[in-house]
């Protein structure tokens, strides 16, 4: 799911399949931020950056609702274990950054 250092459009073409998500670390000097890029079902791309709080790791999409993950291999695990992409829906308690969680 890594893809290393890329730009953007880089990384958008390493996802083929709708739902398809990869962790990459920005090419943008000096922070190289660490970001996770899904595609949707409409095939449009969303960038996002996993920040930190604490010691717990999420994904910061400007959401109220947020899961915290000890690592960062466990925030993978549970989206690829639970998680599948789909639009949005306005009052979706059960929607964090556009991944549906059942």
């Amino acid at each position: 799911r890594y893809k290393g250092l890329q730009y953007r459009r880089d990384v958008e073409r390493m996802l083929h399949e709708r739902g398809d998500f990869s962790l990459y670390h920005l090419k943008k000097a000096p922070e190289y931020p660490l970001l996770v890029v899904y595609k949707t079902i409409l095939g449009e791309f969303r960038h996002f950056p996993i920040k930190k709080k604490g010691a717990m790791y999420y994904v910061d999409c400007s959401e109220p609702k947020m899961m915290l993950f000890a690592t960062i291999e466990h925030l993978i695990d549970y989206y690829q274990s639970f998680g599948y992409v789909h639009q949005p829906q306005p009052n979706n308690d059960n929607t964090t950054c556009g991944l549906r969680v059942d």
